[in-house]
């Protein structure tokens, strides 16, 4: 006879099922992320998240303090609502079972927030008109499963669409039309999600190198965007330790 183990790895999904999963704040609360304790400020009706040098990590033994006396006190206690059910299945302990799915987090959120601010805010309804063409008939390799709609269309857009606007059409297509500078800062996160997307394409320095250059991005983000400095903005700077402990971004989550 043979026999085998099963492990149980980790949690994935978008927020609002991460949140039901562990039992924490929802993405729109204060103390809501799972790996720090970064509180969130409220401005304009809305909760914003700004760029913080030195993150303060929520380890093992402090998740699991914080749960129980969340559970115990029936209170938040940073942002623990209590003690999640798969804590005592999961064979990673929590937060680092965590998986950020960057489906949902760069592509469907940030990625998709940001090229629509530039498209309203920056590009004049000529360029827009361009862009839109540029977009509509770029082409790509006949094994790409999917092209590129309009920014137009940008609410349409399928995941893998996003994935090959971020990753190859969006920066060489828009740049001649955005100024320099929000051009430039632009960049630093097409420049970032590559090397976190990818293999190590610079060794052990990669996940390094991507973490300064979205450190840079987010900090300067509120120069260039406003009062979008969202949830899902934040946990990119988390992304560097997940390439560590779990890999690239390609391989995890839906497109794993």
């Amino acid at each position: 006879e043979s026999s085998c183990t099963l492990l149980i790895y980790g949690l994935t999904g978008d927020c609002p099922a991460i949140k039901l999963a562990t039992k924490h704040v929802n993405h729109q609360g204060y103390w809501c992320c799972w790996m720090c304790f970064i509180k969130g400020i409220h401005t304009k009706t809305k909760r914003q998240y700004y760029f913080e040098k030195n993150l303060v990590l929520r380890s093992i033994a402090e998740y699991e303090t914080y749960s129980k006396e969340a559970q115990r006190k029936k209170k938040k206690i940073f942002g623990h609502l209590g003690c999640s059910p798969f804590a005592t299945i999961v064979d990673v302990p929590l937060p680092q079972c965590i998986v950020i799915d960057y489906m949902h987090v760069s592509l469907l959120r940030h990625m998709r927030t940001v090229i629509q601010y530039l498209y309203q805010k920056y590009l004049k309804p000529k360029d827009r008109d361009e862009i839109d063409q540029l977009f509509h008939k770029q082409r790509f390799p006949h094994f790409f499963n999917r092209k590129m709609r309009p920014i137009k269309e940008m609410s349409y857009c399928k995941a893998t669409e996003l994935r090959n606007i971020l990753l190859y059409g969006l920066l060489p297509l828009i740049r001649l039309l955005l100024p320099d500078s929000v051009a430039a800062h632009l960049s630093l996160y097409v420049a970032c999600m590559r090397l976190f997307h990818g293999p190590r394409k610079l060794g052990l320095k990669t996940e390094k190198v991507a973490n300064e250059l979205f450190n840079v991005y987010y900090e300067d983000h509120p120069l260039f965007y406003k009062s979008i400095q969202h949830f899902t903005l934040h946990l990119h700077s988390h992304f560097a330790d997940q390439y560590f402990l779990h890999g690239r971004l390609s391989n995890m989550g839906v497109f794993g």
